[in-house]
């Protein structure tokens, strides 16, 4: 196992919208592990999961689908900074307008409630094939 990295910070995603304490884990080469710590993500009154979301586990939390892996649009020789923090962002504020409208904006596939193997591609030190969906 390489060097870890851990992260915490704030986020407002727009001057309109909440503030969000969040945390990066990093570990070189593999995915990073973004959760967002407060406030807590929720539900829509007449759609309880949240869209792009992947569910917690038994080995990590709640986090959101920033990227489609596949499609190389993270890889481990791309800063966080210019990649994941302003995917993030953009999330954050995809989030914030399906919590008033109802409708996700943000692209990507629907990836449903997902099985454990694309739940554990997405998390750090899993062994499935990466079969995530980009969010953003």
């Amino acid at each position: 196992m390489g060097a870890r990295l851990v992260c915490r910070g704030s986020l407002r995603p727009s001057p309109v919208t909440g503030l969000y304490a969040v945390r990066i884990e990093y570990t070189v080469s593999e995915p990073p592990l973004v959760v967002v710590e407060s406030p807590s993500l929720i539900g829509r009154h007449d759609q309880a999961d949240i869209p792009h979301m992947y569910p917690a586990g038994d080995r990590w939390p709640a986090h959101p689908c920033l990227y489609y892996p596949n499609d190389g649009d993270w890889t481990a020789d791309r800063p966080l900074a210019t990649t994941i923090v302003p995917w993030l962002l953009e999330w954050l504020l995809h989030y914030e307008v399906w919590l008033t409208t109802g409708e996700w904006r943000g692209g990507g596939v629907d990836h449903g409630t997902g099985s454990s193997s694309t739940l554990d591609a997405a998390v750090p030190n899993a062994a499935a094939p990466l079969e995530t969906v980009r969010a953003l």
